[in-house]
This record gives C-alpha cells, sequence and structure tokens, in this order.
C-alpha cells in the first residue's frame, strides 16, 4: 500500500513524500530533488542523529540545511530497515527452495523504554535450498559477523561499544537459534546498566533474489540495534553457479584482463550517477587514496551488472547504500562466453 504526497517547494527546494507499508509497519520516505556537487556529501552526516531522534516533521526541516542535494531518498520505518536492493530477475522456473525462520523473544522489560520496540528480540528468516552447499554458504552469511566495521571516521567507538562482542558471537555460533540466543543473552547482560534504556533487536533476512536451473543469486541483509545512535545494517551477496556448485566470482565471469575496463566504464557510470565531472575529484568519498573502486557486493539483475556500496563503504552513514549498475550494453566484449553471465545478458 502507498500513498503518494503531493510536491511541495521550500525556498527552491522540491520534495517528494511517500507513505507505505512494509511488512504491516509504517514507512516514510522523503526525496530531495536539486543540484548536487561531491563537497556536500560531508553535510549530510550533520543531519544522522537528527534521523534517529527527532520525529518526521523535524526530519524535514533538517533535510533544508543541504543546500545542493540531489536525488536522496531517506528512509525512516518505525521498526524495520527496508530493503534496498534493486529489483531482481524474475525467475523463469518453479521455485525449488521455501523458507523456514527462527525468532526469539527477551523475557526482560524496562520500566521506562525510549525505543519505539517493545521488547528485545532476534528473528531469522532463510532459505531452505535442496542443495546442501549452497545452504552452507546461506548460513556462512547469517552468521558471519558484520563485513563493514563502521569504523568511518571513529563514528563507531562510542556508539556501539558491544559491536566487538557480537562479532564474537557471530563466530561462534553454530546454528541460527544459538545466534539469536546469544544475541538476547547478551542484551539480558548489558540491560540492566544502561543508561539509554532501548531494546536491542537483530533482524537477518535471507532474499532469494533469482532463481533458474544454473544459477541463483540470493542476498542476507542484517540489521542489527545494539543501543547506539543509529541500527547497524549489512547486505551480503550470494551468486551460485549451480553448474559447478561454487560461488560466482567476478573474475570468473570476464574474459582475462579486462578487470581494468570495467572499473574503467563503472568509474564512468558513478561520476554521471554522482553528477561529477571526469575532472572532479573523489575525495569528499570514502575511496582508498580518493581512487574509485568497486565493491566486492555485486550481482546480476534484469538490467546487468549491480555492485553494491555497503553503509559506511563510501559514504557518511545518512547517505545510506550506493547502487551502480553496468547495463549489458556496456559489457559487450568483457563478458567470457559460457557463464553465468553471459547466459543472462543474452537471454539464455
Amino acid at each position: 500500500m502507498k500513498t503518494p504526497g503531493p510536491a511541495f517547494d521550500f525556498n527552491s527546494f522540491c520534495f517528494d513524500y511517500r507513505i507505505s507499508c512494509l511488512d504491516g509497519q509504517p514507512n516514510f520516505e522523503l526525496a530531495i530533488r536539486s543540484p548536487f556537487t561531491v563537497k556536500h556529501l560531508q553535510v549530510i552526516s550533520t543531519i544522522n542523529s537528527l534521523i534517529m531522534k527527532t520525529n518526521i516533521i523535524l526530519l524535514a526541516a533538517a533535510s533544508l540545511a543541504l543546500e545542493s542535494f540531489s536525488s536522496l531518498q531517506l528512509s525512516v520505518s518505525s521498526k524495520k530497515h527496508a530493503s534496498t536492493i534493486g529489483n531482481p530477475i524474475s525467475s523463469r522456473h518453479p521455485f525449488a527452495y521455501h523458507y523456514d525462520s527462527v525468532k526469539l523473544i527477551s523475557p526482560f522489560k524496562y520500566e521506562h523504554p525510549v525505543s519505539e520496540n517493545k521488547q528485545a528480540y532476534a528473528s531469522i528468516v532463510y532459505p531452505v535450498f535442496p542443495d546442501n552447499k549452497l545452504n552452507s554458504m546461506v548460513a556462512n552469511a547469517v552468521l558471519s559477523p558484520l563485513r563493514v566495521k563502521y569504523q568511518f571516521k571513529n563514528s563507531l567507538a562510542a556508539e556501539h561499544p558491544a559491536l566487538s562482542d557480537i562479532e564474537a558471537i557471530n563466530n561462534s555460533a553454530s546454528a541460527y537459534r544459538e545466534l539469536a540466543s546469544n544475541f538476547l543473552r547478551q542484551f539480558e547482560t548489558e540491560a540492566p546498566g544502561e543508561q539509554l534504556k532501548a531494546y536491542w533487536h537483530a533482524d537477518i533476512h535471507v532474499r532469494v533474489l533469482f532463481e533458474d536451473p544454473d544459477f541463483t543469486a540470493v542476498v542476507c541483509e542484517k540489521d542489527y540495534f545494539t543501543g547506539g545512535l543509529h541500527d547497524l545494517y549489512d547486505h551480503q551477496f550470494i551468486n551460485y553457479d549451480k553448474r559447478t556448485h561454487r560461488l560466482i566470482t567476478l573474475e570468473s565471469q570476464l574474459k582475462p584482463n579486462t578487470q581494468e575496463q570495467l572499473k574503467s566504464i563503472a568509474e564512468r557510470i558513478f561520476r554521471k550517477d554522482e553528477h561529477l565531472s571526469s575532472a572532479d575529484e573523489l575525495e569528499g568519498y570514502f575511496f582508498e587514496n580518493n581512487k574509485f573502486d568497486l565493491p566486492a557486493n555485486f550481482t546480476i539483475t534484469d538490467k546487468g551488472l549491480l555492485f553494491f556500496y555497503e553503509y559506511y563503504e563510501i559514504k557518511p552513514f545518512a547517505a545510506g547504500t550506493t547502487q551502480l549498475v553496468i547495463p549489458f550494453t556496456e559489457l559487450k566484449g568483457l563478458v567470457l562466453p559460457g557463464s553465468i553471465l553471459y547466459g543472462q545478458m543474452n537471454g539464455r
């Protein structure tokens, strides 16, 4: 259910807003459209605490501080982080998997909680495949620690003191239920001494993006809250070749010695998406040595290769994640014949 709101203009800023329903929870989306330059990336981070501490009206007001901001989607959900992955390829075959789930709730109660959640919980939703090797890959993604360490600009040193403990829990967990149980046990141990009486949560949702006889694409989306200024998010893609029973790497899909050409194409698209010229520096982003690079996270969509930059990977938290799509038309001459990417590109 989506209810579009009328566009309105404040001091030459044009806003669009939309109220939608995500898994039964209200979700407010605000889009701001005006010229944007990389110099304003750092300004975005200044409204981060306002996003988490104020209501929707104050969020809109805080956004006015961004003098040159382009096409940013700010999504504030009352309980759950909305998925940010683009459209997957439509499956052309009957599903050969089903979903299962684990959800545990802590009995611990605060007298005067400050969070909207009424209880601490850990929820894991995951697909079960007939291929046990793929199931093992899904389990590794679910049980692994957050891959983005949230250490850019020393942002989490004070915000999430329990992060290292949670990572240790993830590494030692042998099953989903144990992971959920250990997470809540950690909360119950620390909750009595917490000044900020906010309930923790762990939402892990593994979604199947595509499934056919040769190829399965999966994304593991994690949303942890451990009492800091904002949730901790992580996305991990699994691209699985069912013919070889192996994880698909980018190198396995490309002809030899074409990686730099792919990166050059990707940077051109990135600069266009970010409204940068070829001469503009990338110093406002978090690229190492201010040099463009592709993220490890990628998958294959109906449009081409999708690369996914995580929160904090190249931009401040408030700027969200970044998706970069290289269309199939740009990949001609680079893709290895017989690869999964080649088959999808040619409508196998």
